[in-house]
């Protein structure tokens, strides 16, 4: 009867499209129809950074919003949370940004190098004391590319520069910062990895193991709550302002000791990044009011090619009976699950009425035209199933007579099967012959 979501901002996009098509089938299953009036479950959805909430609702539940908190009458009181203030009043000091563009570096990857060993070496200036919150940089990258490239800059570059501060300001061996331990936290990663790698970074400096860099995708954008970590840097400008706000929000959790240094690089030949460092400081205090508003658009084509075949195999498994198989086609059930989509697109987008009539038809006609037996097949099964797995390699035969489904949304790459030929020793004994 309740449905609870968090981090609504994060179900927006592409992924929201899809998730806005699943929900009106998790919505069904989880409907009470037992008295003459339906009884659809309560949704509480929590979110941070949005904008246009009610129309990103209605398009992932067809439902209309209701705000909670209401907006108050001082800005400054959110119900949540008020402006940090000192003894005498005064608002507190707030987490630090930084932006650097280096058009004379001649690269991006130098001004990485420059950047992160300059961070590195800093806290080394600070007592055994207060070194604790500056010692791990947390980077932060758009892409998983630009982050192979700060591994490869991590085990050769950075060494090699932080050696020519310490010829260069004269110091003595102890007095200078090495790099001994990154840790990676990104999709590539197994799950069961990160709350290790996580653990690792709770570790705290003058502890064995503590962590110097630790290289890091979109997957810190939530749940990564570690209170010492007080200093990143985000490399290139994220691609909205809402994981912006997110990520950099990783450090400086311990506000009332220290808020936090976020130091965000500008690659010079990107003019969307030279756009943000030529607008810094306007654009951070303003920061919240940058948010853009989120797309979802469940009945778009590309997501009713993708995943309406999907909702139509689940909706019948779910409702008919134990061990129903796909034979003989499930007419009646499909007539009712097409009327419950017709009624939701009406809410979230009429435009697309006919499109969705269509898809759904010629779905209905290729599942009954197929009549296949089983809904899925082990390899090797024999039968061609109605579903595959999206992605997984399939014989070219039964590719065309069966559905992909995808089986998780954070999987998206195909997969391929390789062959060894052995054409080229045949083309050289014709050679040879001829």
């Amino acid at each position: 009867g309740l449905i609870i979501q968090d981090e609504l901002h994060l179900i927006s996009g592409p992924l929201g499209s899809m998730v806005g098509l699943y929900e009106l089938l998790v919505e069904e299953l989880s409907t009470d129809r037992r008295s003459s009036r339906p009884i659809r479950p309560k949704i509480i959805a929590s979110t941070a950074t949005i904008r246009r909430y009610a129309e990103q609702i209605r398009s992932l539940y067809g439902r209309r919003a209701q705000l909670f908190p209401p907006p108050g009458l001082d800005a400054g009181d959110s119900f949540f949370a008020r402006y940090a203030r000192d003894s005498s009043g005064k608002p507190a000091p707030g987490r630090l940004y930084v932006g650097i563009l280096g058009p004379g570096f001649g690269s991006m990857q130098t001004a990485q190098v420059r950047t992160i060993s300059a961070l590195l070496q800093a806290p080394m200036n600070l007592s055994e004391a207060e070194r604790d919150p500056w010692w791990t940089v947390l980077a932060f990258f758009n892409s998983l590319r630009e982050l192979g490239t700060t591994v490869s800059l991590l085990q050769s570059d950075i060494p090699d520069y932080l050696r020519a501060i310490k010829r260069r300001e004269g110091l003595q061996p102890h007095e200078v910062r090495w790099v001994r331990k990154h840790e990676e936290l990104t999709g590539r990663i197994r799950s069961e990895e990160i709350p290790e790698k996580m653990r690792a970074l709770e570790i705290p400096y003058g502890k064995k193991g503590t962590v110097d860099v630790c290289l890091a995708s979109n997957i810190i954008e939530v749940g990564i709550d570690i209170e010492r970590l007080s200093l990143m840097v985000v490399v290139g400008q994220p691609k909205s302002t809402s994981q912006y706000i997110q990520v950099t929000g990783r450090i400086g959790r311990k506000w009332w000791e220290r808020p936090g240094l976020v130091v965000t690089l500008y690659s010079p030949t990107k003019p969307r990044d030279r756009s943000h460092y030529e607008k810094f400081r306007t654009y951070h205090e303003r920061l919240y009011a940058q948010v853009e508003p989120t797309s979802v658009t469940p009945f778009a084509s590309p997501v009713l090619d993708r995943a309406l075949h999907a909702v139509m195999v689940a909706y019948v498994r779910q409702l008919a009976a134990m061990n129903v198989s796909p034979r003989p086609f499930p007419e009646d059930m499909l007539n009712r699950l097409k009327t419950l989509v017709l009624e939701r697109v009406a809410v979230v987008d009429p435009k697309e009425t006919d499109n969705l009539k269509a898809v759904f038809e010629r779905r209905a006609r290729q599942w009954k035209r197929w009549s296949p037996i089983v809904w899925t097949s082990p390899p090797g099964g024999g039968q061609t199933p109605l579903i595959r797995p999206a992605g997984e390699y399939m014989d070219p035969e039964i590719r065309d007579i069966t559905w992909p489904v995808p089986r998780s949304l954070r999987n998206v790459d195909a997969e391929c099967q390789a062959e060894i030929t052995v054409l080229y020793l045949r083309e050289h004994e014709e050679a040879d012959d001829a």
